[in-house]
């Protein structure tokens, strides 16, 4: 008897259809796995080309939550997750000594929007990437 209402529970839980929340942080998480390619700014809703120095920089999210990033022209190594509770994704350094922690404000096949707070201006910055696939 015990056996058999173990093997029900078992099987109704893995029956049952995902969470509503858990599937789409699933999604925005897979939708981040990709090369992207900073296009452009937005501070105080006015929007900045990238420099042209940063033409060649990228910021590539890999599925073992590793990152391969090019900042000011510089290879940058660290890694990354993603927090659904919040919709964050935190960005780490090598040695996960320091961290750039963005909102996604939205993330599709092509595109990539975040939003970070920078202290020295006081300012949140919006970033917008574009897929590099």
């Amino acid at each position: 008897m015990k056996q058999s209402i173990i093997i029900l529970t078992v099987f109704f839980f893995a029956c049952a259809p995902p969470h509503p929340e858990i599937e789409a942080s699933n999604k925005t998480e897979r939708l981040l796995l990709n090369k992207w390619t900073p296009v452009e700014y937005v501070i105080d809703k006015k929007p900045y080309p990238i420099e042209d120095k940063r033409q060649n920089d990228f910021l590539e999210l890999r599925p073992n939550h590793q990152k391969n990033e090019v900042f000011h022209g510089r290879k940058v190594k660290g890694s990354w997750e993603y927090l659904p509770h919040g919709n964050f994704i935190m960005i780490y350094g090598p040695k996960k000594v320091f961290y750039v922690s963005a909102r996604v404000l939205s993330v599709s096949d092509e595109w990539l929007k975040i939003v970070t707070y920078d202290v020295k201006s006081g300012k949140f910055i919006i970033s917008v990437y574009k897929s590099g696939k």
